[in-house]
């Protein structure tokens, strides 16, 4: 079986590894950029022979021409229909950036950007890199795996056109018990969603029946209440950065990060069960010096395991290599 080098860019808690190991690849070596100090605490944790390599604006694609597979699911704030969907623009003007030759004009000019999801050109940037230094000394030349939130069509199309492939839409809810809508883009052909395995929330968290929102509305009388929303599907809600809150003096909810018991109680999911929703081992992030609050924002940001190890186990087969474009 062909050994990976894997260069995993916004690697968060290691992800990459773990899918690669839920797909049964075998991992030579693992390059990871990342700059949040508590995932790296839980990644190096977890996988102390991963090697750090900082910052992504600041990799070289030289450095790199031994990896086989680049994955990065890159900053999605800007992108999410939670957000202002402002997706890639700069700072101040607003200015959108649509090519990785434009992303680099603004760059070299000293012009800021907004947000973090301008950071995609990064990737871009990585991967066209070292892609075509590859080809130029006849080495084997990489695969990539992408992931982001579903967004509008406006950035989505920007990022297909980019990498040269359109996206697969992936609801972790088929293959787990949370529901957690993705786009993917993979350069090789014959990636297949499977039929629905019907694992509910209850399967992994015992007692559980099903997710339980609260959003905050406004009422008649100008002041905000928090409706009860109760899923259908016996299936967590999707995991965000915070869980939510419970007022101690009203006993009022908020948030996505509750879900119903089998007797009809309410229960905010604890960071072990929100770890379980995500294909984690139980303590995965409880690291010495990790906040709680550093721990549920890395779970909310990462990969559904069994999703991108789903994805990855396609990488074991002799699959064929899409035509990306050339930058």
């Amino acid at each position: 079986m062909k050994q990976h080098v894997l260069l995993s860019l916004f690697a968060g808690y290691g992800g990459s590894r773990l899918s690669a190991q839920f797909a049964g690849l075998k991992i030579k070596k693992e390059y990871a950029s990342e700059v949040n100090k508590s995932a790296i605490a839980v990644m190096k944790h977890n996988h102390p022979d991963i090697i750090l390599v900082g910052d992504v604006r600041n990799l070289k694609p030289e450095d790199f021409l031994d990896a086989t597979l680049i994955t990065a699911g890159s900053p999605c704030p800007d992108f999410s229909f939670c957000g202002k969907k402002k997706g890639m623009v700069t700072k101040d003007e607003n200015i959108e950036i649509l090519t990785l030759v434009h992303y680099q004009q603004l760059v070299s000019e000293g012009f800021e950007f907004k947000g973090e999801s301008y950071l995609f050109w990064e990737f871009i940037r990585l991967y066209y890199g070292i892609r075509d230094l590859q080809i130029k000394m006849g080495l084997p030349v990489l695969n990539f795996m992408l992931e982001n939130v579903k967004m509008i069509k406006k950035w989505e199309n920007v990022i297909s056109d980019a990498l040269g492939v359109k996206p697969i839409l992936f609801d972790a809810a088929v293959v787990w018990g949370q529901s957690r809508v993705r786009l993917f883009w993979i350069d090789i052909d014959g990636v297949t969603i499977p039929e629905d395995r019907g694992i509910t929330i209850g399967d992994l968290i015992k007692g559980a029946d099903n997710g339980t929102g609260f959003r905050g509305r406004m009422g008649n009388n100008g002041k905000y209440y928090y409706p009860q929303t109760i899923r259908k599907d016996n299936k967590s809600n999707c995991l965000l950065t915070s869980l939510g809150n419970i007022t101690k003096k009203t006993g009022e909810m908020y948030g996505t990060g509750f879900y119903t018991t089998k007797r009809g109680n309410v229960k905010m999911l604890t960071i072990t069960e929100a770890e379980t929703l995500q294909g984690l081992d139980k303590g995965y992030t409880n690291v010495k010096g990790v906040s709680d609050t550093a721990r549920i924002q890395m779970i909310g940001n990462g990969w559904c395991i069994p999703v991108t190890g789903h994805i990855m186990s396609f990488f074991k087969k002799n699959r064929k290599v899409l035509k990306s474009k050339k930058i």
